[in-house]
Formats: C-alpha cells, structure tokens, sequence
C-alpha cells in the first residue's frame, strides 16, 4: 500500500505544472501591491506612511519578480537537466548552493517564496487601509 501522506509525487510532470500555476499568482499579487502603490502616488500625505507603504509595495513588487522569474525557470527544468540547470544557476546568480539542490527542494523553495510573497501583500494591504482610517 502507498504512503498517502507522502511529500514525494507519483507524477513528476502532474507536480511541475501544479507548481507552475500556483507560482503564476504573481499576477494577483502584483496587481494587489499596486492598488495602495496608485493610492501613495496620486493621494497620500506627505510623510513617513507614504514611504513605508511605498517600500513596502516596491518589496511585493520584486517578490512578483521572483515568482515570475521560478516560474519561467520551472518551465525549462526536469528532473535529467536539473543538475546542468544548478550549473547556470550558479554561474548566474553567484550562489554556490544552488547547484546542489534537487528539483523537490527548488519547488518547495519557490512555494516558500510565494508564501512570503502573501505576506508582505497582506502586511502591506494592513498598513495601507489603516493608513486610510487615519488619513
């Protein structure tokens, strides 16, 4: 009988596109960053607010990068190119840890990144609407 709580997939492919399309939630959360973004462009007070929304927009914005960023990588990656792919990783990111990693554990990595992705939009999304309490 299988391990049904196993974290290791049948499917190999099943799991590349699963991945994929949750990392392409990107598109939500950039859009979610711009609304308060719009709102300290064109009507925040002068002050310390408007730069800590504005930064904190400006950070969902490059977590939208990055998840954009491992989706296009995932789209070329297999479990037979993995390793040549950890090669280029490095040599692109001047990062000597990225050439040992299995593809299980870039997946997870980039599941992690989108989970603080969700956070700084919803800290962002917090500091935004009780910016306009107080407004």
């Amino acid at each position: 009988m299988a391990n049904q709580n196993s974290s290791e997939p049948t499917d190999p492919y099943l799991n590349r596109q699963l991945i994929r399309q949750t990392l392409a939630s990107w598109r939500f959360l950039l859009l979610m960053a711009l609304v308060p973004l719009l709102w300290v462009i064109f009507s925040a007070p002068v002050g310390f607010i408007r730069v800590l929304i504005a930064g904190n927009a400006g950070f969902v914005i490059y977590q939208c990068w990055r998840l954009w960023l491992d989706d296009h990588y995932f789209s070329e990656l297999t479990p037979k190119n993995n390793q040549q792919a950890g090669i280029a990783l490095v040599f692109i990111w001047q990062k000597e840890k990225l050439q040992y990693f299995s593809l299980q554990q870039r997946y997870e990595g980039a599941i992690k990144q989108l989970k603080y992705a969700l956070a700084s939009c919803a800290i962002l999304w917090l500091i935004w609407l009780i910016a306009l309490l107080f407004k």
